[in-house]
């Protein structure tokens, strides 16, 4: 976290003094702090697998699987659904994906949900939220209570040719991610820093999920799963966290942040001069108007 100084100094702004600077980094930090979900009601820490919208992956092994599963502009892999009771039994073929769900009815069923519910939440929102979340770190809140959280997120997508085609998942457009409030809670309330996800190699994601046992080595009885779930996940508020803790000193000096907590005691003017009848068409085109 970068270092409070007294008295800093933006050049092209003028001194902040000792009281403004430390009135605005609280107001930084209490928008930071307000954006994070470390509650209960997390996912991202306190994970439940849903019955009707998550599935485990059984089959490919997690290096395979990330193989497996094309970018979003190739036709996906084939989610296997197991036979009908008045079908022939059979099994999923060698480049389908399997999962834990036994009953075939059951599945398609779940994975109607996440289609819908992933397709709805980026038209309306812009958000993306279906991933593949590879390992689980089980630890300790207290020594009491055992708690499990998904490590890594990859984000995925759901398709199918028609109402009765197969499933198909393939990889989403945006990268891979370390779980944000899991990063965010080791932090600060153990001191333990998870490896980046530059660190994640796919073609060996076990080293990754080594390299976090590393990490967490000296908590008692914390552990690593490697269990692979597909399920969907809400973080992008973690993520703006991330930038206002990283970025806390550029965005303490900006004049704007300093015009909004400290008003006119800040000694800023933000007024726009008035253009005049002759500047207008060149300093505001009539074609770039909004």
């Amino acid at each position: 976290m970068p270092q409070e100084r007294p008295g800093s100094e933006d050049p092209s702004r003028g001194p902040i003094e000792d009281s403004a600077l430390a009135r605005l980094l609280a107001q930084i930090r209490a928008w930071r702090d307000a954006l994070v979900n470390l509650n209960r009601r997390s996912r991202l820490l306190y994970f439940r697998e849903s019955r009707r919208s998550s599935f485990r992956v059984v089959k490919p092994e997690i290096a395979e699987l990330l193989a497996l599963i094309p970018d979003a502009k190739s036709a996906g892999t084939g989610i296997w659904e197991p036979p009908e009771k008045n079908e022939p039994p059979a099994g999923p073929e060698e480049e389908e994906i399997a999962t834990n769900i036994a009953d075939g009815a059951s599945l398609r069923q779940i994975l109607r949900n996440l289609e819908r519910r992933s397709t709805q939440e980026d038209l309306e929102k812009g958000i993306w939220i279906l991933y593949i979340a590879i390992g689980f770190l089980d630890w300790n809140e207290t020594p009491e209570e055992r708690v499990s959280s998904p490590i890594l997120f990859v984000p995925v997508k759901l398709s199918r040719d028609g109402p009765k085609s197969q499933f198909q998942l393939s990889r989403e457009e945006s990268d891979p991610s370390v779980n944000p409030a899991l990063t965010i809670k080791l932090e600060s309330d153990f001191g333990i820093a998870l490896p980046s996800i530059e660190d994640l190699d796919e073609e060996d994601p076990d080293a990754f999920l080594r390299a976090v046992e590393a990490a967490v080595a000296q908590q008692e009885g914390w552990a690593v799963r490697r269990d692979v779930v597909v399920s969907t996940f809400s973080f992008h508020k973690e993520a703006m966290y991330r930038d206002l803790l990283d970025n806390e000193e550029v965005i303490s000096a900006h004049a704007v942040v300093r015009a909004i907590v400290m008003g006119p005691n800040a000694g800023i003017d933000l007024s726009v001069g008035e253009i005049s009848d002759e500047e207008i068409d060149s300093r505001a085109p009539p074609e770039e108007g909004a």
